[in-house]
Parts: C-alpha cells; structure tokens; sequence
C-alpha cells in the first residue's frame, strides 16, 4: 500500500483524501460487478457464499499465516483488530436497500467473529490440505461480512490463521500486502513471530567474480536454521570500506547464467516509460532521482569486483539522468538503451532518461535498471518515491528509516531450507515433465533475441476477464491454465501427464514487516507443475492451478536453481554436455502495484497528469520462450514473446503467439462447466504447433595457456 492511501480505501474517483470509510457507502461499479457474477455462480437455493457442488473458493481471496509455540486467543483477536483497521473494507457487509442499489455498511470497529477448527497434522493430510479445504468454502458478503477468520489448530503448538476475503473488498490490493500487513498486525502486539503460509492468487558474471558459477550457496542451502543473522559486516570489516551483504540465491542463479561485462544485448535489463503531460521541470526531475537514490540502499549498491561473491552498500553514488529532445526516435532510443546494459559492479543500476514532447508539455519518461538488483515491483515502489520528492521540490520529505535489503539479507539468513527442501523434492516428478510450447523441430541457425507480439482486442479481454473471475480465478490463472493446455498438447500425450513451466513470485508474500515496500531484487522464478488429465473439466484444472499457487506460496523466497538442485534437474548428462531441464518457458502476468488515487490527485492539483508506467516485458531471460502478458492503455490484452532464435524460429514465435490468442478466445466459449479439457485439446491437430529445437550442447571451454 502507499504511504499517502490508507489502507482499505476504494480506488478511483471514490476515493477521496481524508475520508473516513465508516457508515454506508456506495459500490463501485467494479464492485457491483462482481457481485453480479458472485450471485450468477451460485445455483438456486445455495448459499450466497458456497455454490452447491463447487469446489472452488467463489470469488474470495484467502491468505494465512502459521503460527508456532504457545498460542493466546487475545493475541489473535487483537491482530484481528489491527488487521481490520489498516484495511477498513473488510468489516463491510453487504446491505441491500428496497428503494436503492445495495451498499456496504462499513465499521473499523467490528472485528470478525474468529472461526475455530481442529485439523491434526497426519502424513496424508498436511497442514495445507486443511487451510485449502476451509478456504474453499468461501465467504458470504451478506452474513460474514468481507472477511471470514479462521484459526485452524494441527497442534498443541501447531496453528494457522486463515483470513478469507471477498473480492469486492481486496481485489484492487496485492495479496503480499494484504499478508504482511496480517503479519504485522500480529508481530506488533508482542515478540511472536509468524511465517507466511499460503497466499491464492544483459549481463554475465566477470572472470573477477569468483564464485559464480560453483554452487557456493552454502549460506542459503543449509538443512538446518543457522541462527544467526546475515552478516552485514559493520565491524569486521576494513575502516572506510563499505558495508555488504550476501547474495540471494536468485543472485546466484542469474549470476551462474553468464559473465559480466554484458555483449549479448542487455540481457536481465529490463524497463519502465510512461507519458507525463503537464509542466516538468527537468532539473527538479533529476535533484528528485538523485533524492531517492540517497534515501535507497539498493540504489547505492553493486556486486563486489573481487573476492566472495557479495552485494556492497556504498555511501555515496549519483544516478545517471539523460535528456533527449523531441526529435528523439522513441523507440530507437529504447532499444539502444536497453543493450547499452550496465556493469553490475558499479554502483548505480538504475538510470532515468527524459525525451521532451514535440508540443513543449511534458515528455515520456524511460526508466532503465538491472534485474541482478531491481525487480519491476521495486521499480513501481522507486517511482512512488520519486514522486514524493518530485511534489517536494526535488527532496524527499521525512527522514524515518525504511526497509532495505539489509532488512531482508537478515531474515533471508535466518530460514531454514529444510521444509522447503522436502516440499519440493515432493512436488517434482521423477520423470520430466511436458516443458516445451512446440513440436520438436530441427535446428533453426539463427542467433539472437526475438520478440513476438499478438494481442486481444478489449471485447476480448473484458470477457477473459468475466470468464475468469466467475470461475473464482483472475487473468493469470487463465493464461496459466491456456499455456498447460498447450505444452500438454505439444507433449503429444493421450493420458494424464504433468506438465511444468515457470513463473514469477513477488517474494513479498514473506513474514517480514513492510516487505512491499523493499526495494530489490525479492522476486523469484518457482516452477508450475500441474497433472493435466484429458478427462478432467475445465474448472478442474484452474483449481489445481490455484491449489499449487497455493502450495508454492510458503516457498516463494526459494530460487529456481536451488529447486533445480534439490531434485536433480539442471544438471548435464554425460557425453553431449546437455542438461535435464526442469522447465523450459516462463509465463509472466504485470501485476505490480498501481499508482494510488490520492498520489493522481495531488499531481493532477499541480496541472501534471501521468500514465501508469509500463513494464516493456522485454528482458532477456534464463528461458527460451517467455510469454509476458500485460493489460494495455485501452483495456486490451497484449502478449509478447521473448525467444532465443536459436531454439524458436521468428516465424514459428508468430505462430505460438497466433495460437496463445486462439486458445484464450476457445475458453472463454466454455460456457458449460463440464466441458473437459480433452474437448479442449482435441480441437489442435499436429499442423497447428509451432516447432523448437532442442538445446545445443555448449561448446567446450578453453584451456588456460600455462
């Protein structure tokens, strides 16, 4: 949540500084949307909340906490009315008027009634079956309210806490911020602590980097709790020399990947633009980024040019801003300045550019950074901040100290992998999953980056969009259930069979307070394995889709290589240097947080208006194929496909792309729920699937001279 919205309040035009959001209000027309959909999913005679027979959660978000050690009732209770304060729509309930449209009765101080259930922890019955049972059931706007709370007992000192929302209340808050808040509100109240349990919803190393491609994640990998902190190094370390901290294993996978200095075309440099309309003034554009860069630590930061493998925290560093005038080629410059690429062991791996607009009112605003310390959700933070300072004169107000990476280094130092460890190796299948979106195909010779892009038009994704929401699933969980419809089918399987691909996780979703508002790089990629039976239905698989989210969330500070590790995969096969990948695509949906209604507002007062800045979703990543999926300016869907040539011809990503739009429009024809995915698959024959060849094998190291 931003700093200048409260916690809980409507979006748009409803959402109004210095509200009070108690009493009756009106329903967005969002809102009420929902609840049509709400209502049409649930059969004669049904409760509002529970449709007969679905087994789905109907248009509710669940999130938990697990709670360890001695449990006190009044503790909960007393998180509850912390919780509830912060997000003051979830005391609503729903009320119907005989002479009017209905609106929500809203009351901070009604905490929900806390639910109590007994679910003893067997091996065949793990914790998390149990919070997914009792948050299938849903939640009843008219008789729970927003919220239903459940405290859920395995054990004597075993307990998870499940919130279960309706949509109406969360839809526009990111479920991270929704579940660290909940971590908060229960941390704040004593010296308790609690993990977060589940949620629904370019460059090469250097050779002067040692380390970077031996697994040395020691530090992370441990299969016990080493209990003690990250060390920062404040003390052992050389007068004057900067403070550092250790790499995540996510660092440590991209750092595996390649070597610095980049010369492969910006490869894990990604970027944001947005339109700015209304007057700007340059030099207090560029005092306001350097304003941030002094209040971030991540800003400051680099990898160490030598030694152990390390992130350093200078004190001081300047962000790099250019200025271009309005005969700037746009889309030239954007491209130029992405394969520009930076050194990562130099501080400073975000840099702003600003073109002038031909009309003298305000320009378009590029935003560049490195993935190896940023990812877009800390971006989208970075940009709230430089607003601040911008509305400040160029300073940012305030000095209260903010979370950083340190903050996360130290509680990423104090899990223990072991639980994670043991759900995974749980998860994988012995045998390789379905990982391809095409056909085998022969070797393409080509070479470099390509990118494909398709899109639907906004009749199309408004009703991908409908489809989705009155099947208890959001647009991802669509996109998810098209691209394992489509590697099953590539598989060329007649059977049930797993299929894999991945997927990025905010890495927000931690018990760690104000995660959402750290600024670096705590996304991670975690693989997507769902069993794809051909005689199953079509609600049935977007429910196994969501109970593996659901499963994953616990996990969401692993990396993909560590996973890899764990279970064997990624490792090369004797003879031909090959390795057994464990997923081959990655699927993206732009989901990052949103400029809030109160920051548009205070902008529009001083005549500035600005776009919601965009994720170009052009990055080159780890993955052959990556399908980023973004919601475009009119409210249509665009799907862009970022490929290595040489695995997936241009010709054959135009095809994938043509066939992605294709199965997303077939299901949204599934009007009948019984409808199963094998009716679904049947429709493809062999001719309508692109073709991917197989990895090559590296080619052999030079020897050193001696």
């Amino acid at each position: 949540m931003t700093q200048d919205q409260a916690h809980g309040t409507p979006s748009g035009a409803d959402a109004g500084a210095g509200d009070q959001w108690t009493g009756s209000i009106p329903l967005t027309e969002k809102q009420r949307a929902l609840l049509r959909a709400h209502r049409s999913a649930a059969p004669a005679g049904a409760p509002a909340g529970v449709p007969a027979g679905a087994p789905d959660p109907p248009h509710s978000t669940p999130f938990a906490i697990e709670l360890r050690g001695p449990l006190d009732e009044r503790d909960v209770r007393r998180a509850l009315a912390r919780f509830v304060a912060r997000h003051p729509l979830l005391t609503a309930r729903l009320r119907h008027s005989p002479d009017g449209p209905p609106r929500l009765d809203v009351d901070p101080a009604r905490p929900p009634a806390l639910e109590h259930r007994t679910a003893a922890t067997a091996p065949d019955r793990p914790p998390a079956a149990a919070v997914r049972a009792e948050a299938r059931r849903g939640v009843d706007p008219e008789q729970d309210g927003m919220l239903r709370a459940v405290l859920i007992s395995h054990g004597s000192e075993h307990h998870t806490l499940l919130l279960v929302a309706h949509r109406v209340a969360v839809d526009d808050e990111p479920v991270a911020v929704l579940l660290a808040d909940l971590c908060d509100a229960y941390e704040s109240g004593g010296t308790r602590t609690a993990t977060a349990l589940t949620r629904t919803t370019t460059a090469r190393p250097s050779p002067a980097l040692p380390g970077a491609d031996t697994d040395s994640g020691a530090d992370f990998d441990s299969d016990t709790d080493s209990g003690a902190d990250t060390d920062t190094d404040t003390d052992a370390r050389a007068p004057g020399a900067p403070a550092a901290v250790p790499l995540t294993p996510r660092q440590r996978d991209l750092l595996r990947e390649r070597r610095f200095p980049d010369d492969d075309g910006g490869r894990h440099v990604e970027q944001v633009h947005w339109r700015w309309q209304g007057p700007l003034d340059a030099e207090r554009f560029a005092t306001a980024w350097q304003s941030v860069l002094q209040c971030e630590t991540v800003l400051r930061a680099a990898l160490a040019p030598d030694g152990e493998p390390r992130v350093v925290l200078h004190e001081h560093a300047a962000v790099e801003v250019v200025r271009h005038g309005a005969d700037a080629d746009w889309d030239t410059l954007k491209e130029e300045d992405r394969r520009r690429g930076f050194d990562p062991r130099v501080p400073g791996l975000l840099r702003a550019t600003l073109v002038d607009s031909p009309s003298g009112d305000g320009g378009r605003v590029l935003i560049t950074f490195h993935q190896v310390l940023l990812d877009a959700w800390s971006v989208s933070v970075l940009v709230r901040e430089f607003y601040r300072a911008y509305l400040a004169g160029g300073r940012l107000p305030g000095g209260e100290r903010r979370p950083d990476l340190c903050d996360y280094a130290h509680w990423l130092a104090r899990q223990s992998t072991a639980p994670a460890r043991e759900f995974w190796r749980s998860v994988v299948p012995t045998a390789t999953p379905a990982n391809r979106p095409a056909l085998p195909g022969p070797a393409t010779g080509a070479s470099g980056w390509g990118r494909a892009r398709v899109g639907l038009e906004r009749a199309d994704a408004d009703r991908l969009r409908a489809w989705a929401a009155a099947r208890s699933t959001t647009e991802s969980g669509a996109l998810q259930a098209m691209w394992a419809l489509l590697l099953y089918r590539a598989s060329g399987a007649d059977g049930p069979a797993p299929v894999a691909f991945a997927v990025p996780v905010s890495g927000r979703g931690v018990a760690l307070a104000d995660v959402e508002r750290i600024p670096g790089l705590l996304t991670n990629t975690l693989p997507v394995i769902v069993h794809v039976d051909p005689r199953s239905t079509v609600p049935g698989l977007l429910a196994e889709l969501r109970d593996r989210s659901v499963d994953m969330a616990a996990y969401e500070w692993v990396s993909l290589g560590q996973i890899c590790r764990w279970t064997g995969r990624g490792h090369r096969h004797e003879g031909d240097g090959r390795r057994d990948e464990l997923v081959e695509s990655q699927l993206v949906f732009d989901n990052r947080p949103r400029l809030s209604a109160t920051l548009r507002a205070t902008l529009a007062a001083h005549g500035v208006r600005v776009q919601e800045p965009r994720l170009s979703g052009t990055a080159l990543t780890e993955f052959p194929v990556t399908l980023f999926a973004c919601t475009d300016d009119d409210g249509g869907l665009t799907l862009h496909i970022v490929h290595d040539r040489r695995r997936l011809a241009d010709a054959e990503a135009e095809r994938l792309g043509a066939l992605c739009r294709r199965l997303l429009r077939e299901l949204t024809d599934v009007t009948d729920e019984s409808t199963a995915v094998g009716d679904i698959v049947s429709g493809l024959s062999r001719r309508d699937l692109p073709h991917m060849a197989g990895p090559a094998a590296p080619a052999p190291r030079a020897r050193a001279a001696r």
